[in-house]
């Protein structure tokens, strides 16, 4: 345990105890739900790092007097890290090591609170242990900047996974194009970009734009909608050609593969949303077959009590029938049994046509369930 840091944990919550303990399970971690006990317990015997939970609704001026009472009651400086579930709190610990709770509750982001500790831990040790020059504390500085500039970069492309996994599952259940649209607008404004979409289908055929260059982005996106999948060109932009649509992005920046993820995510919300027209169309035309069809049986039942009370009246008021007869009267029912027949015949083929429609949903479905970014498949390092 000697090259491992000693930690306390200071825990209000069952998942702040749950997730920091298995993400520090390397880790020489003694856990505490009373303030009192963990002071009084690091004045005993000191630790490296400090993992503090803050209860909800707790101030600025509490965490600074507690911050003074553990520099006050320890020689040895104790680097403090904060969790917070309440976002007021995140104001004013811009200038804290701290970490949202929401960012340490899924097993990817294990590596990213372990690897900071293990960083923290190791820059403290070189600083105590090494009789270092000034320009060796530089280059220390330096190596922690880099550190903090990558765990910067780790923690906005993990923000830009949850934004692609959230619009996936989404896309799906979108009412129509235009809200899908909004959807994926949306998604890539947080990239700091902006776009123009073409929807080129069979029965769909319009532009929709975030931006005031509508006709200028068209013009764009009919000259290059043949070009390859992923066409980069100009400064920094890019058109995605997918097969029911074609998007122009601008400031694409290192986001090529997130707006490929994007668009494969609006290809299965598009085809779910033209699926359930389909099944409308169907459905609706399902059920004017059927009342057409209960008016058509029903007119042929009328027809055959017509035709046969007809004939009776014809055969007169005899007490029997005779087979020639009784064989014009089975005719009759044949007759109208035979065009009952060919009237569900008829009707199948929009059953057909309804089962067909289902199953693409179902279809698609299962492709939108298999696209989805597998959170606990996301690997860091």
């Amino acid at each position: 345990m000697n090259n491992l840091a000693k930690i306390a944990l200071f825990y209000t919550s069952d998942d702040c105890y749950k997730h920091c303990s298995k993400a520090l399970d390397k880790f020489s971690t003694d856990s505490y739900n009373d303030i009192e006990k963990l002071v009084s317990s690091i004045q005993k015997e000191p630790v490296d790092i400090i993992l503090m939970e803050l209860v909800k609704g707790i101030i600025e001026s509490d965490i600074e007097k507690f911050i003074e009472q553990i520099k006050t009651n320890n020689e040895q400086p104790i680097h403090i890290i904060f969790i917070t579930s309440d976002q007021q709190q995140e104001s004013f610990l811009e200038n804290m090591d701290y970490f949202p709770m929401s960012s340490i509750t899924h097993p990817y982001s294990y590596q990213i609170l372990e690897n900071h500790v293990q960083k923290i831990y190791g820059n403290k040790k070189l600083i105590q242990q090494a009789n270092v020059t000034k320009n060796e504390l530089d280059d220390v500085q330096q190596e922690l900047d880099d550190i903090t500039n990558a765990m910067l970069v780790l923690q906005n492309d993990n923000a830009k996974l949850m934004d692609i996994n959230r619009f996936l599952q989404h896309s799906f259940f979108c009412p129509d194009i235009q809200s899908l649209c909004e959807q994926l607008f949306s998604v890539l404004h947080s990239f700091g970009t902006s776009a123009t979409i073409y929807i080129h289908s069979d029965k769909h055929d319009e532009f929709i734009a975030d931006n005031t260059n509508k006709k200028i982005n068209k013009d764009i996106l009919l000259l290059l909608k043949d070009e390859k999948r992923i066409f980069q060109f100009g400064n920094d932009r890019a058109v995605f050609n997918w097969d029911s649509a074609s998007l122009l992005v601008t400031k694409v920046g290192d986001d090529i593969d997130n707006i490929a993820m994007l668009m494969d995510g609006f290809e299965i919300g598009f085809n779910a949303i033209t699926s359930v027209e389909e099944f409308n169309v169907v459905l609706n035309s399902y059920r004017k077959e059927n009342q057409k069809l209960n008016t058509d049986v029903t007119k042929v039942v009328e027809d055959l009590a017509t035709g046969i009370s007809g004939k009776l009246a014809e055969f007169g008021t005899e007490t029997s029938l005779t087979i020639e007869q009784e064989e014009e009267l089975l005719g009759l029912a044949e007759h109208s049994v035979v065009r009952v027949d060919q009237l569900f015949e008829e009707s199948l083929k929009v059953d057909e046509e309804l089962n067909k429609v289902m199953d693409k949903m179902r279809t698609d479905k299962e492709e939108a369930s298999s696209s989805t970014v597998e959170e606990d498949t996301i690997d860091f390092f």
